[in-house]
C-alpha cells in the first residue's frame, strides 16, 4: 500500500492504532490535528488555552 499524501498516510496511521484519533488537551479540550510542512501538531482550539502537541508524543 502507497499513500500519495501526507493526510492519507495520517488516516491510515490513525485507523491502525499508531498515532491518535482524538486528543484532549491539559484542560480537557478537544484538539484538532494541525498538518503542515513545517510540524505536525494537535492544537487545541479553545480562544484561552492554545496547548498544542507534537503529533507523535504518547505513541507507541
Amino acid at each position: 500500500m502507497c499513500y500519495n499524501d501526507k493526510a492519507s498516510s495520517i488516516l491510515f496511521l490513525q485507523q491502525h492504532g499508531m498515532i491518535h484519533a482524538v486528543r484532549r488537551c491539559a484542560n480537557n479540550h478537544n484538539m484538532v490535528l494541525s498538518l503542515n510542512n513545517r510540524q505536525d501538531r494537535w492544537r487545541c482550539q479553545h480562544a484561552n488555552c492554545g496547548h498544542d502537541i507534537p503529533i507523535r508524543q504518547g505513541t507507541r
